[in-house]
């Protein structure tokens, strides 16, 4: 009786819950794909902004030219879970490749 109605609630309850993780799911996909499009949007503005303006302030486009070339850093090597560490660019690229796929799990669609 009792139980069996709770075990029912109990279910619908959860049920309900991954139904709105899901949707929390979808929106910050949605989100995400707004912002990346409004992102890429204001880089192409900007860049059309300095390239027409080049003639009169070339000082703009070199300096988001230099700001487009800079060399950013890489991971040189990772200490690997028995303590040595990583001596080659595909030996850090697994070592990471192990991390992540540890802690990430695909979700069903």
């Amino acid at each position: 009786g009792r139980v069996k109605i709770n075990l029912v609630l109990i279910w619908g309850w959860f049920v309900g819950q991954l139904q709105q993780q899901k949707i929390k799911s979808r929106c910050f996909r949605l989100e995400q794909q707004i912002f990346e499009n409004c992102e890429h949007d204001a880089r192409l503005k900007y860049e059309k902004k300095v390239t027409k303006n080049l003639k009169y302030h070339s000082r703009a486009f070199f300096s988001y030219l230099r700001s487009r070339n800079k060399v950013k850093e890489t991971v040189t090597s990772l200490v690997k879970p028995d303590g040595s560490r990583t001596t080659s660019d595909h030996a850090t690229a697994e070592c990471l490749a192990n991390a992540f796929s540890s802690v990430f799990v695909e979700e069903p669609q």
